[in-house]
């Protein structure tokens, strides 16, 4: 699969391929299409509940960061 930037996405980057989940709802009618958009749906809700979580996880440790650097002065 050749992208835009002339990446060769199946040798340059295999890794992505697999971070997606697939799904096996048949699209060719309106009730596939509907689960196919829910399943999205509900994918999307989850990484954005993660990504607050190592968010949060990362405010955290620029806090400890920053009085550990207190400390040594």
């Amino acid at each position: 699969m050749k992208a835009k930037n002339n990446y060769e996405t199946d040798k340059d980057f295999p890794e992505i391929l697999n971070e997606f989940p697939e799904t096996y709802f048949p699209i060719d009618t309106f009730e596939g299409m509907q689960r196919d958009r829910d399943f999205w749906r509900d994918e999307y809700g989850q990484v954005l509940k993660e990504n607050k979580v190592l968010r949060e996880e990362i405010e955290v440790l620029k806090a400890e960061i920053k009085s550990l650097s207190s400390k040594r002065k």
